[in-house]
């Protein structure tokens, strides 16, 4: 672990060092900053919710550097911390903003902090029947995960409370391996509801 004054905060030897308190805090910190530049502003939820993206972008690097550390490899380039946010943390935020929610998102404007233009936008852009078309959707998805309480409550939490992966699994205390077969089979059901409304 050490300080460069030009290239800031690094870890270049005793890796394990990230699991102590007083250099995991400084680890988050960084990541947290850089999660910061590459999420941005553009758009009204990114805007709102920056701090808390950048703090679950960072965590869930780390998390993911701790549940597989053989996958850095200090031989191509001895910096922890480069490797946190080059390869996982950069990946983690791209991801994201390639998702359909953020992609249809609208671009807010700076003297509208409120979101005042991007609501009337979306509801000129959106008649009624595109609305009642969504209501008939969500009902339907709601009556397909009737007796499917753990699907269900993930689809609460994850689609329309919009949690992050590790908000999921910290809310329902399960690991990230069930909240990957969970979300399998949600999106089976999913895609049920989908093709029904498509033959409509």
């Amino acid at each position: 672990m050490e300080k460069d004054e030009n290239t800031g905060f690094r870890i270049t030897s005793n890796y394990d060092c990230i699991r102590e308190k007083k250099t995991f805090e400084k680890v988050l910190a960084v990541l947290m900053a850089y999660a910061h530049t590459l999420i941005g502003n553009g758009t009204l939820r990114l805007s709102k919710s920056r701090d808390e993206l950048a703090y679950d972008f960072a965590m869930e690097t780390i998390m993911r550097h701790l549940e597989h550390p053989e996958n850095f490899k200090p031989e191509r380039n001895p910096d922890l911390v480069s490797y946190l946010k080059r390869y996982i943390l950069q990946r983690l935020v791209s991801n994201f903003k390639k998702t359909s929610a953020q992609k249809n998102e609208l671009v807010y404007e700076q003297d509208d902090a409120v979101g005042l233009k991007v609501e009337q936008s979306f509801i000129n852009s959106n008649d009624i029947h595109s609305l009642l078309d969504l209501q008939a959707a969500l009902e339907q998805i709601q009556k397909h995960l009737h007796g499917k309480s753990e699907l269900l409550e993930l689809f609460n939490l994850r689609y329309e409370r919009q949690y992050t992966r590790a908000e999921v699994c910290e809310e329902l205390d399960i690991s990230r391996n069930e909240f990957d077969n969970r979300i399998r089979r949600l999106e089976t059901v999913l895609k049920k509801v989908r093709n029904h409304q498509a033959e409509k």
